[in-house]
């Protein structure tokens, strides 16, 4: 396990957690994220509109009872790489 960054060690807020943060699978009272900076893994849940942040383990969040994957964002606007073509 990599060492935290600056954004994971103050721990995530509000919605979205941080600007390095990847949704990776999506349940009914929890969604899973990844860090793209450190690769920590965090759990979000919700109540009564407060968002908690709790740190988990890279295989619970891989599991089925976490809930649906979701795939990683492309970026549409990159160009290809021409050199790949060959």
């Amino acid at each position: 396990m990599n060492p935290l960054c600056p954004a994971c060690l103050a721990t995530p807020t509000s919605i979205d957690g941080h600007a390095e943060m990847s949704v990776r699978t999506i349940g009914n009272t929890m969604l899973t994220f990844q860090c793209r900076r450190c690769e920590a893994h965090w759990a979000r849940s919700a109540s009564r509109g407060v968002f908690t942040w709790t740190q988990i383990d890279e295989r619970s969040g891989r599991t089925a009872a976490m809930g649906a994957l979701v795939p990683p964002r492309s970026n549409p606007f990159r160009k290809p790489d021409p050199s790949a073509a060959s």
